[in-house]
């Protein structure tokens, strides 16, 4: 489970590029906007990245890298992030084991729950919001100025 004010859980994931990540190696640079999504290509799944995609020289501004992790497929995301144009991370953890070490598994779903954490440049997790249902999703508004009131 990941905490505020805790030590974000690390781990190994590969990105859409089939090249595995150590997430801890992404501390130190940047602020972290982790984002849990349940599907690509669903609805609203789509328009939140449509969202991060239109305003992202935002969260560049706001010094954040935004990492996305779902269960899809390298190959999914390597697709879904091609027709986005996205400029960001996509993880795919197919297993849930990054799901669970958050604490955001949907219990008989074979995706999360929407979630999203705030990780410090130490690797703290300094904000988190996980979404009652699937269908709901935080603004960018709403991300920003919770990355913004973090230093």
């Amino acid at each position: 489970m990941a905490n505020i004010n805790e030590k974000a859980p690390d781990f190994i994931s590969t990105d859409e590029t089939g090249k595995e990540v150590r997430f801890s190696s992404l501390f130190g640079r940047q602020k972290i906007l982790l984002y849990f999504y349940p599907l690509d290509w669903s609805p609203v799944c789509s328009v939140q990245h449509k969202d991060f995609c239109a305003e992202y020289d935002k969260f560049e501004d706001a010094d954040t890298l935004i990492v996305a992790v779902s269960t899809d497929h390298k190959f999914s995301h390597a697709a879904f992030k091609q027709n986005l144009g996205a400029k960001y991370i996509l993880l795919s953890d197919p297993e849930k084991k990054v799901i669970k070490a958050y604490g955001v598994d949907f219990e008989g779903k074979q995706h999360s729950q929407r979630a999203y954490f705030i990780i410090d440049k130490q690797g703290i997790v300094r904000w988190k919001h996980v979404e009652e249902s699937t269908g709901n999703k935080r603004s960018n508004g709403e991300l920003l100025e919770a990355l913004r009131s973090i230093k």
